[in-house]
């Protein structure tokens, strides 16, 4: 026990920590942890949160820590939801950049080495970039999701503009990283708050060729359920913004934004 200690405690300190929490996620989880272990820039550490899984998760991520020793299970006891399983695995995190994966996205290998190299070579405390959007049962249909090139919080008010899967945040320069709350529209709080701390700084969109990141979206989940959103950004920007007349005046911006998005899903063009 002891050695085994010592050993991990001299571990390379990384210069990144990617979190993904997991829940049942044996299908696809290994095509995306694979996917960050492909990463250009290999100073980093992939930290599964195996949340209380039945279908074999915890074994797929068990196997492949036999192959890289970057990679780093914790697992909780129970159940605990996405949100908690976040704030678990940032609790273990070493590296300066903290990232963000859920176990069935994915990343194109250069995507750490780009975002690193532009927070380094600009200074800001939050990035994030352009992602792709795709479905399994529609493997030629995919679209992109371009995002402003700067984004504060009173901008973020009307759409969350920062793609989970994209974001990174400079733990040097915020020391006090916010923990998700355990609601509806968890990122999109999340994002909220850190723009809060880090302001005026506003979150920088690491400029790239091509979108870098690539999200899966399954038929009747969360994010495609429309409704179900707008009623979560309301209850959201309720609490950030007490005057009537601006959350309306929000709300309307906040439905032109899905209807572009819902609009580029259906021809495969970009959104902006």
């Amino acid at each position: 026990m002891r050695q085994e200690r010592r050993i991990r405690n001299h571990r390379p300190r990384p210069d990144a920590s990617v979190i993904m929490p997991a829940w049942n996620a044996a299908a696809d989880i290994e095509e995306s942890i694979r996917s960050v272990m492909a990463q250009t820039h290999h100073a980093l550490e992939l930290i599964v949160v195996d949340d209380a899984s039945t279908d074999g998760t915890r074994e797929v991520v068990e196997r492949l820590q036999k192959e890289d020793a970057r990679i780093r299970l914790v697992c909780n006891p129970v159940n605990y939801g996405v949100s908690l399983a976040r704030n678990h695995g940032m609790e273990h995190a070493r590296g300066r950049y903290l990232m963000f994966l859920d176990s069935d996205d994915l990343w194109e290998p250069e995507k750490a080495a780009v975002q690193i190299a532009f927070m380094r070579s600009t200074g800001c405390i939050v990035s994030y970039m352009d992602y792709l959007r795709f479905r399994d049962d529609e493997p030629e249909h995919e679209w992109q999701v371009e995002a402003p090139d700067t984004i504060d919080h009173q901008a973020m008010l009307i759409s969350n503009e920062i793609g989970m899967l994209t974001g990174a945040i400079d733990t040097v320069q915020l020391k006090h990283v916010p923990r998700f709350q355990d609601k509806g529209h968890e990122d999109y709080i999340f994002w909220l708050e850190v723009l809060k701390r880090t302001a005026p700084e506003p979150a920088r969109k690491v400029p790239t060729a091509r979108p870098l990141a690539k999200y899966r979206e399954r038929r009747g989940s969360v994010s495609s359920s429309y409704l179900r959103s707008a009623r979560w950004h309301w209850e959201v920007i309720s609490r950030e913004e007490p005057d009537t007349l601006h959350r309306l005046a929000l709300m309307s911006r906040y439905a032109w934004r899905a209807i572009s998005k819902r609009s580029s899903m259906m021809s495969g063009t970009a959104v902006r």
